[in-house]
């Protein structure tokens, strides 16, 4: 289908890409160029025919890359080839305001056609109607499921789509740009509309002041106005291609920033990982900490026991002895050595040559408190002797 100075969709990329675009931009341009100099045949639909209004039609994606920063992949493009694949999957399939309300209507027939997915559907919602046919919707966008993604120049494209529904878009932007939405009745009245023109153009009667005018003008008049409106329409056409690489930029800075906020979402989940790791270590090594005075206090207690038990045993000794002597005649200087000796022999055995490292300071200073004790009985010893 010809529009603008283009045969079709494909000689249009064409044109773009020897003029330098690579094959995303060039489809890009052509798709939103196609949207405003041309209109779709509409050829395939057959004997569907506009029923009172409540027919809808329009473009539903063209080959093209889109973003979605808010979900995954970010960016998507869109192959030719997989969108022809999947075309009749959006028949029967239900129509949706903004991806979130459903709408009573659905996609009737869907065909792919000058180098975009056409669609005709019907929609009973008085509302939703006259929001496009005043134009605050113009818009869609299509839900689908994918069987596979593939990597293609460090973006990413489904294949092996089935397409879920159609959203008329209100309250969103498109991620194409060039997709429509349009009531088959405008449709219709500007074709009658256009054919009552052609008609009237025959007749010299119906040829409006103005173009009486033009019919003077000479030949080299026309060829100079039909010169001045190709420059013109050329001009159009350069400050439209001059607006891609600006968008282009705009969305990779885009991409750039949503990729640095992950980033930093995932160096700052790492340090909250490091400071989970390191107080978990620390709770592991205070466990250990108290199991190992746990075990101090209890060797303690052990010692305490055998103390007790040692002068419990010289108790008993020293009873027997002072029954074994009964009304005896003993020496009290005598006895008194007998007994420190008896002492000064349990305390050497209770104290310690040297406290392990691992108990505690109370041990040491218990320790040595022992030894001094068998210091002064062992000098008060010598002394008498």
């Amino acid at each position: 289908m010809p529009f603008g100075k283009w045969q079709d969709f494909d000689a249009c990329v064409s044109d773009f890409k020897a003029q330098g675009k690579n094959e995303d931009q060039a489809k890009n341009i052509c798709g939103n160029l196609q949207a405003k100099l041309g209109k779709e045949s509409f050829s395939w639909v057959g004997d569907i025919k506009p029923d009172e209004g409540h027919l809808i039609k329009g473009t539903a994606i063209h080959p093209c890359k889109t973003v979605h920063p808010d979900e995954w992949p970010g960016i998507r493009v869109y192959l030719g080839e997989e969108l022809q694949k999947a075309v009749h999957t959006l028949a029967g399939t239900p129509l949706l305001l903004d991806h979130i309300f459903p709408l009573n209507g659905k996609i009737i027939a869907a065909e792919y056609e000058d180098g975009a997915i056409e669609y005709v559907a019907e929609l009973n919602d008085q509302q939703v109607l006259s929001w496009i046919r005043d134009g605050t919707i113009k818009h869609c966008s299509v839900e689908y499921d994918w069987g596979s993604l593939v990597r293609l120049n460090g973006d990413v494209a489904p294949k092996d789509i089935t397409f879920q529904g159609l959203a008329l878009l209100k309250d969103f932007m498109p991620g194409d740009p060039a997709t429509s939405v349009e009531v088959w009745e405008a449709l219709a009245r500007r074709l009658k509309e256009a054919k009552e023109m052609s008609e009237q153009g025959n007749d010299p009667k119906n040829v409006p002041p103005k173009a009486k005018e033009q019919q003077d003008l000479t030949t080299d008049d026309l060829k100079q106005r039909i010169q001045q409106l190709e420059q013109q329409r050329q001009q159009l056409y350069t400050q439209a291609d001059a607006l891609w690489p600006e968008l282009d930029a705009l969305n990779q800075l885009l991409q750039a920033k949503i990729q640095v906020q992950v980033v930093a979402g995932m160096e700052t989940y790492g340090t909250l990982k490091g400071h989970v790791t390191t107080l978990t270590n620390e709770k592991t090594a205070l466990g250990e900490k108290i199991q190992n005075l746990e075990a101090q206090t209890n060797g303690f207690a052990a010692e305490k026991k055998t103390l007790e038990d040692k002068i419990s045993t010289l108790e008993t000794e020293k009873s027997d002895l002072v029954k074994r002597l009964g009304e005896g005649v003993v020496d009290p200087q005598k006895q008194q050595e007998n007994l420190v000796d008896v002492v000064l022999e349990g305390l050497k055995e209770a104290a310690y040559e040297r406290i392990p490292r691992s108990w505690s300071y109370g041990a040491e200073l218990q320790n040595r408190r022992i030894r001094k004790i068998i210091e002064k009985l062992e000098e008060s010893k010598r002394e008498k002797t």
